[in-house]
């Protein structure tokens, strides 16, 4: 079908290391839903006819040409089609417009990339470049000496100086279609979380740079080397240790000693002060002895006989149910590992029992309950869960900000509670490998790395290689390789071996994809891939790069799937698996792809992430209709759930392609789930408060967007009466104004009494709808059969410049019912 639409021929690139703005490899065209109007679907396909495919696709200011593509959202990047139909404007010299279809078809195979300096650091590298590798970026370096087209050839002449300027990005009408750039390629070939990697990579030279510091190339993948080195045990002469004595405990026996948290579950060491101490070292759950978990005592005998005692009387307490016992025995066997049970060649129970951690985000406390009053600490397991419970404690709300003694902000608070208490010499004696990682972990996913070090330098004595681990990782998303190198270097002095945890920190830091490659090649000749849970690691890593050389040789995503299946033998499909399987495909603007993708998800019940639909409505650009129609389809997935991620994006790309009523669905629908977000608020706010056009003249309906919008979107129920704006503010509205109080937010003032009052009733008005719609409404009908309807509403609208009343008044009503109605129909249905 044929559609008209405005021309959409710009495009713009974010800049990942520089600010370097590059022109696009193709035209940006408008893709339409199937479910447009009839009226547009009879067009004039008869006279459309395929020319040359050399002919190039252009345009200009003054020649505008309307776009139409396939009926259903699937363009493959393999092979697309660009129909041009008949221009409804004359061009410049007065001459009729000429019915000339073009239909384009492109097999683009770019050529192996080569990263430059013009992005910082080398793929490969952790440091300095060699400058042979520059080389300038300039897509439209050619444009002035390509064949001009009569009689446009002084106009575009002047449009390419405009663009080389970097006033436009749109190509000129005689334009040959020019290859891609390295920064296209770049973009294209590189994944968000590599061009993160690469950002911070520059950073990092900068910083040894000022410190005249030298770095290498070739640095992070050279460091397997140092891996190698401290992977054996090279002590020649070790020390006689202590006598050593290995006992098997119940799981819940040692919840009464170390605690319950997701820690206590892997390695951990703890020492008891009894005579000259006794080390408690308790092995990974995975390397338990059936249903007992081994632990492994060193101090003498008589020490190690004595502790002993206290695992065995406190588990005869806990068989006895001694109301005295925090844990008793539970009804069924407690299984923490089945592979242990397997590996016993022990039958697992059918019914048995495991540790729930539940969800941190609901069960969590506020941190000044937790704090206030100071607790008291006299025990490992207590220390540990004072630990657990910090470190989950949840952001507090408004109201408790403004009650809050500490006015810091609440990671701060966090940090600083956790170095007090591991600092404190009261506590040295409570410090556990399970409560020292908890702590890291926390500080280095806030990025509060000299207090990790601060804290792991104290701590030595019950560090194990997961916490070393942890220390890895964070260097390595950092890109820090000094500090990576030096980690590794210590590990030998506490006689620590890395593990394929080890391996895998440095897998997250390299960006190259053949690195990665040999890397794991690598692993594999050493034999740390032998684990299960190590090859789905793995797989996170490399899934995007392997994803993207399989569908640039031509196959589809069904081979890619079955060839996951069988070589890795895992057939493991994760959330986050699926969500990087999306995000390649939306990267490419492989459509196909993406709807097969989707029918394999909905077929197997896979679950798919939020994050996928954000760059599936990134790529799509301007088409926010064809963006609209995905979105509804994820929203039909069972196992989607919508974020409020997923609302902002949504919301904002509606906002900037100036669509009223789908951002009005939006923006309530969104008040009534409480998923209104920061930049969702601040776009309505602005739009409320500006009543006036700002900078050069633009497009009228640009003009209007920019000052309607805000009052077009807000009021999810204006006229209500039992939820009134405050007196203080209705009082000053003239009285013509009171009953629909948005109106007086469309006069011009420009500044005083007059201008404060508008920007007071604007964010009173945001407030009202977002408190209200949060407090008292529910949608009458999901949110799918409203988008479609303003979908429609919205292209009726579109390019019809219309005054604000008629607006507000003919904008999609989206049907509310109250909370207390709602529950009063359900007990009524109940009766």
């Amino acid at each position: 079908m044929l559609l008209r639409g405005g021309p959409c021929l710009r495009r713009r690139l974010s800049a990942v290391l520089d600010t370097v703005a590059t022109g696009p490899d193709e035209p940006l065209l408008f893709l339409y839903p199937r479910w447009a109007a009839p009226a547009l679907q009879r067009r004039r396909i008869s006279s459309l006819k395929s020319i040359d495919t050399s002919a190039g696709l252009g345009h200009s200011s003054g020649v505008p040409f309307r776009t139409a593509v396939r009926p259903c959202p699937s363009l493959s990047r393999h092979s697309r089609q660009w129909i041009s139909s008949e221009s409804s404007s004359r061009p410049p010299d007065g001459s009729s417009p000429q019915s000339s279809p073009t239909v384009v078809r492109e097999n683009s195979k770019p050529g192996k990339y080569k990263e430059t300096a013009s992005y910082g650091l080398n793929e490969s590298g952790g440091g300095r470049l060699s400058t042979g590798q520059e080389q300038p970026v300039n897509s439209l370096a050619d444009v002035e000496h390509a064949p001009p087209m009569e009689p446009l050839r002084g106009f575009a002449l002047t449009r390419a100086r405009r663009i080389q300027k970097g006033r436009q990005h749109n190509k000129p009408l005689d334009a040959k279609p020019s290859p891609p750039t390295q920064k296209q390629l770049f973009l294209r070939n590189t994944s968000i979380r590599d061009r993160k990697k690469l950002r911070f990579r520059e950073y990092m030279k900068k910083k040894y740079q000022s410190r005249s510091a030298k770095l290498y190339d070739n640095a992070w993948f050279d460091t397997k080397e140092i891996l190698d080195q401290v992977q054996p045990d090279n002590r020649r002469n070790p020390k006689k240790s202590l006598n050593k004595k290995e006992i098997l405990v119940p799981e819940e026996t040692l919840a009464l000693f170390s605690g319950v948290t997701r820690y206590t579950l892997k390695e951990n060491i703890w020492y008891i002060p009894l005579h000259n101490g006794c080390r408690v070292h308790i092995l990974p759950a995975s390397q338990s002895k059936g249903l007992l978990r081994r632990v492994i005592l060193s101090a003498t005998d008589h020490i190690m006989a004595l502790v002993e005692g206290h695992f065995t009387r406190a588990q005869s307490l806990q068989a006895m149910g001694d109301p005295l016992v925090d844990i008793h025995k539970p009804p069924v066997p407690m299984c923490i590992s089945r592979g242990a049970m397997q590996r016993s060649k022990l039958p697992v129970p059918l019914i048995r029992g495991n540790w729930h951690f539940g969800e941190t985000s609901g069960s969590s406390s506020n941190l000044d309950e937790i704090l206030l009053p100071r607790p008291v600490i006299a025990t490992v397991k207590e220390f540990n869960e004072h630990i657990e419970d910090v470190t989950s404690a949840r952001q507090p709300t408004l109201d408790e900000k403004a009650m809050s003694l500490s006015k810091l902000p609440h990671e701060v608070r966090i940090k600083l509670h956790l170095k007090a208490l591991f600092m404190e010499e009261a506590h040295s004696n409570y410090i556990s490998t399970a409560a020292l990682n908890n702590a890291l972990e926390f500080l280095c996913r806030h990025e509060f790395l000299d207090t990790a070090r601060t804290l792991f330098s104290c701590t030595e004595h019950v560090a194990t290689t997961d916490t070393y681990n942890i220390l890895l990782r964070a260097a390595a998303k950092r890109q820090d390789v000094a500090v990576f190198r030096h980690i590794l270097r210590t590990m030998p002095r506490l006689h620590m071996r890395p593990n394929p945890e080890t391996w895998l920190a440095l897998l997250s830091a390299l960006v190259g994809p053949s690195e990665k490659a040999q890397l794991i090649e690598h692993m594999v000749q050493r034999g740390h891939m032998s684990n299960l849970s190590t090859i789905h690691s793995a797989l996170q890593e490399t899934i995007q790069d392997s994803l993207l050389v399989h569908l640039d040789s031509g196959k589809d995503i069904d081979s890619f799937i079955s060839l996951m299946t069988n070589t890795w033998g895992a057939n493991w499909f994760s959330p986050s698996v699926v969500g990087q399987m999306f995000s390649v495909v939306a990267r490419l603007k492989d459509f196909d792809s993406v709807d097969r993708l989707m029918e394999i998800c909905i077929d197997n019940n896979l679950t798919v992430d939020s994050y996928p639909l954000s760059h599936i409505v990134h790529a799509l650009g301007a088409n926010i209709h064809v963006a609209l129609q995905y979105t509804l389809r994820f929203f039909e997935h069972p196992l989607f759930e919508v974020t409020s991620q997923n609302w902002e994006d949504l919301f904002l790309a509606a906002f900037r392609h100036r669509q009223y009523n789908i951002c009005l669905v939006i923006w309530r629908y969104s008040c009534m789930k409480s998923t209104v977000t920061y930049k969702m608020k601040q776009a309505v706010l602005t739009s409320l408060c500006r009543n006036a056009s700002f900078g050069k003249a633009t497009r009228l309906d640009r003009d209007l967007w920019s000052s309607d919008a805000g009052k077009v979107i807000i009021g999810i129920d204006t006229h209500h009466e039992g939820y009134r704006l405050p007196d203080s503010i209705l009082d000053e509205i003239p009285s013509e104004f009171r009953h629909n109080p948005i109106l007086y937010l469309n006069g011009w003032k420009p500044r005083g009494e007059k201008r404060d009052l508008q920007i007071r009733l604007a964010n009173a008005l945001v407030k009202r709808d977002i408190i209200l719609g949060a407090t008292r409404y529910v949608p009458q009908h999901p949110s799918p059969i409203m988008l479609d309807a303003a979908s429609i509403l919205d292209k009726e609208w579109r390019g019809v410049p219309r005054p604000l009343t008629w607006k507000m008044q003919n904008a999609i009503q989206v049907p509310i019912v109250r909370k207390d109605k709602d529950r009063d129909q359900d007990k009524t249905k109940g009766q």
